[in-house]
């Protein structure tokens, strides 16, 4: 890239003429190989083409010159004339949507698995969107690739999500067809071990195990009345009628409108301001929801107890000098933690030494938005 444009051309040239065509900065891979792993499928839908058109071709032309100049040969040269200046693609994209490859199996949708000479034995840990873009590229590039999730449902964090919000069930629904379209094997309730990757010894180990809740250091935290916002939102815990949750950003609100839609008499507490780190016009849109169930908010509120009963808390009520902490007491049946996440890579650094090439994706490599974590997952995968 240091030298000039022309000579640059040139060297590239001289580098086709014998046999290397560079390499994809997209696939990172060589271009030659890209062609070749391709080559099936150019071949198949050729030969399908050809032969098609040579059927389709010579029967009209046979039916035209037995009835010409009538009306079957005016439709069928129509047909043809239509078939001849119609854009290939627009065709193509035609062809594909009346006869699908679930149908007739001789126009796909997309390519199929890729022929791959050597293909690396691949572990995934971890089941949410990351771990799932990143087996099913990975598959498609021709890896043996397995996926371990180990709880019974694949999804992630997403899944909390969906329990929210339905349509958004959508997404794992994708990455799962794609996994299985691609060949990937799928390992549910399955809890990865570092004797277990030992034992079965993946040239490439991809950990995407997520986050884990931060724990609330305050006197209390552990009572039998304290939970956490991930297990609310899953649907697997029974809250009482008064919920004080703890954490005023995405997930605490997230909980609060969940609960607040069931009938409950929800408050959130934060140490800083409500919505924090949010954008703008999501704020705005968490505000309405929030006061339209009659969530009562109180930022700049830092907890200093739980009880059976409810939480102690101080509130900040400004800048000095008319600044005046208040201490006051929140009753509640049950009392949900949202007070964020830290990365949980412990799996990654205890197989690191085991596995040849081991790469960290999602949220296990530091906090990021699901679509930022798939990105990483098929990029990585790109890579192997």
């Amino acid at each position: 890239m240091d030298k000039p444009l022309l000579v640059q051309y040139f060297v590239w040239i001289y580098n086709v003429l014998h046999g290397d065509m560079g390499k994809s900065i997209f696939y990172n891979d060589k271009v030659s190989t890209l062609i070749i792993q391709r080559m099936p499928v150019t071949i198949h839908l050729g030969l399908t083409a050809i032969l098609i058109g040579a059927i389709v071709g010579i029967t009209f032309g046979v039916i035209c010159a037995l009835r010409r100049g009538k009306w079957i040969d005016s439709l069928l040269t129509f047909i043809a004339n239509i078939g001849i200046t119609a854009p290939g693609f627009w065709v193509g994209i035609l062809m594909i949507y009346l006869f699908p490859s679930s149908c007739i199996g001789c126009l796909p949708m997309a390519i199929p698995r890729p022929f791959r000479i050597s293909g690396k034995k691949v572990m995934v840990i971890g089941g949410g969107p990351a771990g799932m873009e990143a087996a099913r590229t990975l598959a498609e590039r021709g890896h043996e690739t397995s996926l371990y999730e180990k709880s019974d449902k694949l999804g992630g964090q997403w899944k909390l999500v969906s329990n929210f919000l339905p349509d958004e069930a959508k997404l794992i629904n994708y990455l799962s067809t794609g996994m299985r379209k691609a060949g990937v094997k799928v390992f549910l309730n399955r809890e990865v071990t570092a004797a277990m990757v030992e034992e079965m010894k993946p040239d490439v180990a991809v950990v995407a195990t997520g986050s884990d809740p931060v724990p609330l250091h305050v006197p209390g935290a552990d009572g039998k009345n304290v939970v956490q916002a991930t297990g609310v939102l899953a649907g697997n815990i029974e809250l009482g009628n008064e919920v004080v949750i703890i954490g005023g950003r995405l997930v605490g609100l997230t909980t609060a409108l969940f609960l607040a839609e069931q009938g409950k008499k929800v408050s959130v507490i934060t140490r800083n301001k409500i919505a924090r780190g949010l954008m703008h016009n999501t704020k705005m849109v968490f505000h309405e929801y929030l006061l339209k169930n009659n969530v009562r908010l109180f930022p700049n509120c830092t907890p200093e107890s739980i009880t059976e009963n409810g939480v102690n808390c101080w509130w900040d009520s400004g800048e000095p000098p008319e600044k005046d902490n208040i201490f006051f007491f929140l009753k509640a049946d049950n009392v949900v933690l949202a007070v964020g996440a830290v990365n949980n890579y412990r799996l990654g650094d205890l197989i690191t030494g085991i596995v040849p090439e081991t790469y960290k994706i999602g949220d296990c490599s530091g906090k990021r938005s699901v679509f930022a974590a798939m990105r990483e997952g098929s990029e990585i995968a790109r890579k192997i």
